[in-house]
């Protein structure tokens, strides 16, 4: 079949749409719960981070509820209704959280005592301005707690916009192109964990004495790179995006402004749709996230400006003129 958006399976724009498999309730209420859920923790247990254990859990819960729960159990469609290519995305998404929540886990991330660092900074920062606590409070409502779970569930939506294109036309066959985001997605989280383990295994060795003077991680990966893992997760969600390609139809969120649904025409261009949205604002989240990190670490070790200046900051190339192990030898010399 095409790869192209086909026209002839679009439903008249004036129709009234309805979400998946009937209705978009049931999974904006899970996402409104789990938004409400992270604030009430985070606020109980005085910790930013109640967000970054709920990252790689809840696309996870949106990803089987759409490509399961909804039609299967909720619709009442059984076995029958199940969508083959939504089933390989939830699927794809469930061995990507899986792995990132042992990461995670294995660094200490769910002990509810421990919240990430750069949480803290950023409470110093408040703590100078006007009005706080008041500001901080305010931060952790809209933007930790709720802002970033309507990220996580932006960037979930292509698993809605193919189910939903299944549920109407009855036709969402796997293309070529498909099979290729398949193998890429693939590519990408392969990318993460040995980023992830290379990382892992440098702060275990630096715990044990092993990294003496070595105070960052410039090895691997990580000497093309100054973040690969950031890179990876960007890129992992890019391909999830792809798969709307074929399968996006413009009525599939008619309830939103026509402006995202009608004036960008997948006729027009075929690459562009609705979906978009969690993706890109994704790679705007971890421009400023990496913008920080850095900011922190270069405050910390006087040699990780070199290491700027040497290292891509997402995508992995070679060092520039200075190579890394020059940096490391710096780093030892001077810290």
């Amino acid at each position: 079949s095409s790869l192209l958006y086909s026209p002839s399976l679009t439903p008249p724009l004036t129709q009234k749409m309805q979400g998946p498999f009937g209705d978009l309730d049931s999974i904006v209420y899970v996402g409104i719960f789990l938004s409400f859920l992270c604030w009430v923790l985070s606020v109980a247990q005085n910790n930013a981070s109640v967000v970054d254990r709920m990252w790689s859990v809840s696309p996870i819960i949106y990803a089987l509820w759409v490509a399961i729960v909804q039609p299967a159990f909720l619709d009442g469609g059984g076995v029958s209704a199940l969508d083959t290519k939504t089933l390989i995305m939830a699927s794809l998404v469930t061995v990507w959280g899986i792995r990132l929540t042992h990461n995670f886990w294995r660094k200490g991330g769910y002990d509810p005592t421990t919240e990430d660092y750069r949480w803290e900074q950023l409470r110093i920062i408040f703590r100078r301005l006007p009005l706080y606590p008041l500001t901080w409070h305010s931060f952790n409502f809209l933007f930790i707690s709720f802002y970033q779970n309507l990220l996580i569930w932006l960037f979930c939506v292509p698993a809605l916009c193919v189910s939903y294109y299944a549920a109407k036309t009855g036709m969402n066959p796997m293309t070529s192109l498909d099979y290729f985001v398949v193998l890429a997605f693939w590519f990408f989280l392969t990318l993460e964990t040995l980023s992830d383990n290379e990382q892992f295994a440098f702060h275990l060795r630096k715990e044990r004495g092993k990294e003496k003077g070595l105070t960052f991680l410039q090895q691997g990966l990580w000497k093309y790179s100054r973040h690969p893992n950031f890179f990876s997760e960007i890129m992992i969600w890019w391909c999830f995006y792809a798969f709307t390609v074929q399968s996006y139809n413009h009525a599939v969120l008619a309830q939103l402004p026509q402006i995202l649904t009608y004036k960008y025409s997948s006729e027009t261009f075929p690459w562009l749709n609705v979906c978009i949205i969690g993706p890109f604002l994704l790679t705007l989240l971890f421009q400023g996230s990496t913008k920080f990190t850095e900011y922190l670490s270069s405050s910390k070790y006087p040699s990780y400006k070199q290491y700027q200046q040497t290292t891509s900051k997402l995508i992995p190339w070679f060092p520039s003129s200075s190579s890394s192990s020059t940096t490391a030898t710096r780093q030892r010399k001077t810290e």
